[in-house]
């Protein structure tokens, strides 16, 4: 991942701070990199791992802003006959 590279490339792990982490984050974000075991691979690989942008900023719970709705799932007969009886 050459552009994972080129975004890591002007820090040192040993020298982040959090506003760091948060700009990295926006720059993989803005490539349409999202977290994923390749992604994680390829920080590794350029010297800082993706786990060291969470300690410094961390993700807030739940799914990504960004992430489709949760499916709902469809109403099945037993379900339907249960609302039918209230």
């Amino acid at each position: 991942m050459q552009k994972v590279k080129e975004i890591l490339a002007p820090y040192k792990a040993s020298k982040l701070s959090a506003d760091d982490a948060k700009l990295i984050k926006r720059q993989l974000r803005d490539a349409g990199m999202r977290p994923s075991p390749a992604l994680e691979d390829a920080m590794r690989a350029a010297g800082l791992p993706l786990q060291k942008l969470d300690e410094l900023d961390p993700r807030p719970p739940g799914p990504p802003p960004d992430a489709p709705p949760a499916a709902v799932p469809a109403p099945t007969p037993a379900s339907k006959a249960a609302v039918s009886r209230r």
